[in-house]
């Protein structure tokens, strides 16, 4: 079509609509003016709702919904197959165990736990290993073990264990084998009945203490025959205690006793000890009382004599005072004991180790036959003999500095990987129990590897997975590579599944928000999401970081979230919403949650001055508040027509008052689980007054206490608007309470 043509078909159009707009014209004139201002206002206030709308994104709840997270627990357990799986997460109320079909993603709730402890957020839910067949899952709600179909989810045993268990393995598909903290190994069985009940328990020897720092410098280093390693006490003051056990039935007469001296620190050494002896580990005899005593050097070992008689089945060394200041910790590097020997003399009867102090990789090597990892040693039993062999000392093999964390065994095989640690360097070990000579070797690893485990089938003669740190990394033949598939991939937690063919892993594998569980299939290399991060996961959910570098002048740091699209528009004004809070204890676990990035997400600022504990300084919230504004306002684009506060729990009380000295300066503030709330009676009610957003659990008891503040606030000229989450504590933890909480502090911040 030519330009003339154009024209010709814009002149009629062009006289359309100016014939209309003379109608319109003539119309509104003939319209009062009070109707015609209604009109304008009508107009005005329609525009402004165009202008919000074309200005918030389409997408705020949804975003509220995906950033109402799932918080996971443990390592999820998959059957043999990987075709179903069990975790524990939380739920829309409280904590739960969840059975998932891994091809379709669906979960059923089997065990539901909330409110538990002061203030709701405690739970002991656990998931251990699936029975051989896959029939049966099993979780345990503290010492209480149930055994479910994996059909129907439906409890068909139970049973109780009189301690907290820390490992298990199945031994055949009526009989599994736990250990429990007592250092004990528990065999349960399947009776012909049915039922299924708990066997006396294997106890070897057992070491412990009153406090340890784990695995570095745990009880079990005071007697493992090396001065390079020591028992390091770090819960002061004292008393403390440092305890030995015989295996079952044994017992000795101790009639001397030696203890070295760490290698640095004098001021950690004992000085004022007793020597005690106890055959039920209620009562303790007194044998040897020490006072005043002094090391003369580091690594000094010293001998004490003890007139006793009597064989006692433990021996503790209590100790009541250390040779420096009261804040200094307690440390040893050895201790041994002494009975006399066959031949008279005396004998060491405290070199054997404690095979379950921190079992690890606990697993059935063969018929009747169990393997695991426990103080930096390698070990069997055969249930046959009920006798722990160590197959491997790590230290002795390798180096005194080498700590063993994690052990697989192949089957086909008979050969262990081994996961050790150098000087906190990563390395992989593999080891053959049956050869005579060369049975341990170094598996080339390049930057090292934690956690590894065989690969199925012919692979195992040379393949594995484990992880570099977050990175999961495969070994077939040559140099360990990371999968394609998982090249943004950040791992928490790696489990294989019976066949060697699936793993499934905890984390993020690109940019969302947070953990959910995956299945990687190790043959296909394809990757498939199984449990979301979130119930309603959404693509404009995505991982915001906060910006923890920030310094505060003077003393302190502060994180800030910046909004979603800042670097686009980086001179746009936008809200502020900022508190004074312990960042670890108030933003993240299960009652902090995602709702900080959540607003970010919004494009709003969200500033947190980051108070070093929780009660320490909140007398000095004001301050830090308005230091974190004084230095980011001249270098962000805050909107100050629109600043937030916001406080949890024993903030709140000054967060009121705080807010009461200028209160025409806030948009608004929030108030989650408040035990404080803001005094208006001493404010004038010709000022502007913020809004007031508060946010609690239902079982509180806050209902009436919050109503009539409300009432006052509004007689002052403040709205208040409650969000009650039903069913929750002072700690909201379940996934509803989360979601109606983001909800209703975006709408707080962005509403109109």
């Amino acid at each position: 079509m030519d330009r003339h043509a154009l024209s010709r078909t814009a002149k009629p159009v062009k006289t359309f609509f100016i014939t209309q707009w003379r109608r319109l014209r003539h119309w509104q004139q003939s319209l009062p003016v009070g109707v015609q201002i209604a009109a304008l206002a009508i107009s005005l206030v329609c525009g402004r709702y165009l202008w919000v709308c074309l200005n918030r994104p389409a997408h705020r709840m949804e975003l509220a919904d995906a950033y109402s997270i799932n918080l996971f627990y443990g390592t999820p357990q998959p059957n043999s197959t990987g075709k179903q799986l069990t975790c524990v997460g939380t739920a829309d109320l409280g904590f739960a165990v969840f059975l998932v079909d891994t091809s379709t993603g669906q979960k059923r709730n089997v065990q539901e736990q909330n409110t538990l402890g002061p203030w709701g957020s405690f739970f002991d839910l656990k998931v251990w290993p699936w029975s051989p067949e896959d029939s049966l899952f099993v979780y345990s709600a503290s010492n209480h073990f149930f055994l479910c179909d994996s059909g129907t989810g439906r409890v068909k045993g139970e049973v109780y264990i009189p301690v907290e268990v820390m490992a298990l393995t199945w031994v055949s598909p009526e009989t599994f084998v736990c250990v429990g903290q007592d250092h004990a190994l528990y065999r349960i069985q399947k009776r012909t009945s049915g039922a299924w009940e708990v066997k006396e328990p294997i106890h070897a020897v057992r070491i412990s203490a009153s406090s340890h720092n784990e695995p570095q410098e745990g009880a079990a280093k005071a007697f493992d025959g090396s001065t390079e390693t020591k028992w390091y006490n770090n819960n002061r003051p004292g008393p403390w205690w440092l305890e030995y056990q015989f295996s079952s039935g044994v017992a000795h007469a101790v009639s001397e006793y030696h203890i070295t001296s760490a290698n640095d620190a004098p001021g950690r050494d004992p000085q004022d000890w007793e020597l005690q002896g106890s055959n039920d580990n209620l009562n303790w005899i007194t044998l040897d009382v020490r006072r005043g005593e002094t090391f003369a050097g580091r690594l000094q070992t010293q001998t004490y004599f003890v007139k006793n008689r009597i064989p006692y089945q433990a021996y503790r060394l209590f100790i009541t005072k250390q040779a420096g200041p009261a804040e200094d910790n307690m440390q040893i590097s050895e201790l041994a004991l002494f009975a006399a020997g066959p031949n008279g003399g005396p004998e060491e009867v405290s070199s054997q180790r404690d095979p379950f102090a921190f079992p690890v990789s606990l697993q059935t090597l063969g018929d009747g036959v169990i393997g695991w990892v426990s103080v930096d040693c390698l070990w069997s039993m055969d249930l046959a003999s009920n006798r722990p062999v160590i197959l491997l000392n790590c230290q002795q093999a390798i180096s005194r500095n080498t700590h063993l964390h994690k052990a697989s065994y192949s089957k086909h095989t008979g050969r262990y990987l081994l996961s050790c640690t150098q000087d906190q360097k990563p390395l992989l070990y593999q080891f053959d129990p049956r050869a005579a000579e060369n049975g341990l070797q170094a598996v080339p690893t390049g930057a090292g590897s934690g956690g590894a485990n065989w690969l199925a089938g012919a692979e195992e003669q040379s393949g594995w997975i484990g992880q570099q740190g977050p990175v999961v990394v495969v070994q077939r033949h040559t140099k360990p590579e990371v999968p394609a598939a998982l090249s943004w991939a950040k791992v928490e937690t790696l489990t294989l599944t019976g066949d060697g063919r699936h793993a499934f892993l905890l984390g993020t594998t690109s940019n969302e928000p947070a953990a959910g569980i995956w299945q990687f299939d190790l043959t296909t290399g394809q990757l498939q999401p199984v449990v979301s991060y979130a119930n309603s996961p959404s693509p404009y959910a995505r991982r915001l970081a906060p910006v923890d570098d920030f310094i505060l002048s003077g003393e302190g740091k502060y994180t800030v979230y910046l909004p979603a699209d800042f670097y686009q528009h980086p001179n746009r004004k936008r809200p502020l919403i900022v508190g004074d809070t312990d960042f670890g204890f108030a933003m993240k676990g299960a009652y902090g949650r995602m709702w900080a990035p959540a607003l970010a997400a919004c494009n709003a600022f969200v500033i947190i001055s980051n108070r070093k504990d929780w009660f320490g300084g909140l007398d000095q919230w004001g301050e830090r508040v308005e230091g974190v504004i004084a230095e980011l306002s001249a270098r962000l684009p805050i909107d100050q027509q629109r600043m937030f506060l916001f406080g949890v729990s024993a903030e709140t009380t000054y967060v009121g008052r705080f807010m009461t000295n200028a209160p025409g300066r806030w948009r608004g503030v929030m108030l989650l689980n408040p035990t404080g709330l803001p005094d208006f009676s001493g404010l004038s009610s010709c000022q502007p007054m913020p809004k007031v957003l508060v946010s609690v659990g239902s079982l509180e008891g806050q209902e009436k206490r919050l109503q009539a503040f409300q009432e006052r606030a509004l007689a002052a000229g403040s709205l208040v608007e409650l969000v009650v989450a039903p069913g929750e504590e002072h700690h909201l933890v379940g996934n509803a309470a989360q979601r109606q909480r983001t909800r209703a502090m975006i709408n707080f911040v962005f509403g109109e």
